[in-house]
């Protein structure tokens, strides 16, 4: 037997939700019966972007090598060209894939790099082994 919280996820996303009061309540706006609170949302938002749940992905940001992305992505000669939930996406990706160990030239580490500027965009070399400047 599916939970209420189960029930009320079910196919839903976070702009299915809309707040009904002031205490943190939420409401499906396409199957009224199903209210879930401000916390089950956030949950919902990082199911989205591809957490496990709120709680990791709180604990991933307070992480240094988190920080150390973020960081890096800025001090990076490339802008940022993408919003926290695609990063993130990103992240999420190439830590899975063996905890950012994968060198393959199209892998989610290397697409990780491209997108922060830190990896030639359209390179076909290993992630790890930059030709020298006069070779890419």
């Amino acid at each position: 037997m599916p939970t209420r919280y189960q029930k009320a996820l079910d196919g839903a996303g976070v702009s299915d939700y809309i707040a009904i009061d002031k205490k943190g309540h939420y409401q499906n706006r396409f199957h009224p019966e199903n209210i879930i609170t401000r916390n089950e949302l956030e949950n919902v938002r990082a199911k989205e972007t591809g957490w496990e749940s709120k709680t990791e992905r709180n604990n991933a940001r307070k992480s240094s090598e988190y920080k150390r992305w973020i960081r890096g992505s800025l001090d990076s000669k490339a802008p940022l060209i993408m919003d926290r939930n695609e990063f993130e996406k990103l992240y999420i990706a190439a830590k899975n894939d063996n905890d950012f160990n994968n060198t393959d030239a199209n892998g989610p580490f290397a697409q990780l790099l491209v997108k922060v500027g830190l990896r030639d965009e359209g390179a076909t070399y290993p992630v790890g082994q930059t030709p020298k400047k006069g070779k890419r």
